[in-house]
């Protein structure tokens, strides 16, 4: 079986289809070509159980709406332990018609009964999938399990049937102590001290120093509230760097988290807003309101036709420039 880059599923116009075998239906009921890494989609802490080609598994809804896929492995006599470093997982996946996410994360072995296992890696969807109707939706799963150097080291393929969705609390997953977690001090110390602590290995940490963490989290901002899961703000990444302090095997996972839900949101937009200025009755007619400004762009960026601009605005108390008709937050050409 190839890699990720040169795998490719029979039948590739017909994808999920019963007429249409898998690479994983032709071989081993592991759904592997070696019977070298095994999958399954337990989350952190809950222990890896295999998941055999067409088993059934859950969608997870994310605070911010995004939506997620738990992956577990365990990995069998491939040259690594629990004290390998720099492993990564690669992930790809897609139905009959589409790509539907790819991606890639650190792997942490832990030693169990004679093989190596690791769970809570979550597969992200694309934003753009929409899959609340999904109830045994086919979806293809291709898993690279990567050495520090790039060295393809092991392969897997699965055909699950996906439904939709069960909702994430993040802090309320296998063993994570929520309770702690809202305890720890919202400021850019407890941010860097706990990454640099916990996350023994560079390649798992956000940043390489803690100057260049605290240089960072400098610039993040503090608007949140403790506990946010969700939110370009310090506080959403507190909550994910208290996951680690938690269970450091969510050290090769914060990348992640705070791509995929610590981002400019309308939640968040909307609390700024409650805040500072008097402009929306309802959070519902923000949330409105909220729905139409693009999500494109980053913080920094030249003041323009966004929610990134407009949420910039509204934390920095001109309320005029964080509506729709903003005379800041416009397009360039706007009035030309």
């Amino acid at each position: 079986m190839g890699s990720l880059e040169s795998v490719r599923f029979p039948c590739v116009l017909v994808l999920g289809l019963v007429a249409c075998a898998s690479p994983t239906q032709e071989g081993a009921d592991a759904g592997t070509a070696d019977g070298k890494l095994s999958l399954g989609a337990a989350a952190s802490g809950q222990g890896h159980h295999e998941v055999s080609n067409g088993g059934a598994v859950r969608l997870v809804e994310g605070p911010q709406g995004g939506h997620h896929v738990w992956l577990s492995l365990r990995v069998g006599d491939v040259g690594v332990d629990e004290n390998t470093r720099g492993l990564v997982v690669r992930y790809a996946l897609r139905d009959s018609n589409r790509s539907l996410g790819q991606g890639r994360s650190y792997v942490s072995l832990t030693s169990v009964d004679g093989a190596f296992e690791d769970d809570g890696i979550p597969m992200l969807l694309q934003q753009d999938v929409e899959p609340s109707a999904w109830t045994e939706h086919a979806v293809q799963v291709a898993v690279d399990l990567v050495s520090r150097e790039g060295t393809v080291l092991a392969t897997a393929e699965r055909e699950w049937r996906v439904g939709c969705c069960d909702v994430w609390s993040p802090g309320g997953q296998g063993g994570v102590d929520a309770g702690f977690i809202a305890t720890l001090p919202q400021d850019c110390t407890t941010y860097c001290d706990v990454q640099m602590s916990y996350c023994a290995e560079n390649e798992q940490r956000m940043h390489a120093t803690s100057e260049e963490c605290q240089s960072a989290c400098a610039l993040f901002p503090e608007t949140g509230l403790p506990g946010e899961t969700s939110g370009n703000t310090l506080q959403c990444r507190i909550h994910y760097v208290g996951l680690v302090a938690s269970d450091p095997r969510y050290c090769g996972h914060l990348a992640e988290y705070f791509g995929f839900y610590c981002r400019d949101d309308c939640a968040h937009y909307c609390r700024v807003m409650a805040a500072q200025c008097d402009a929306f009755p309802t959070t519902q007619e923000c949330l409105n309101a909220c729905d139409a400004y693009p999500r494109v762009g980053q913080r920094g960026d030249p003041p323009s036709d966004t929610l990134v601009c407009r949420t910039e605005r509204a934390e920095a108390g001109d309320c005029a420039s964080a509506l729709a008709d903003s005379p800041v937050c416009r397009r360039p050409d706007a009035g030309r």
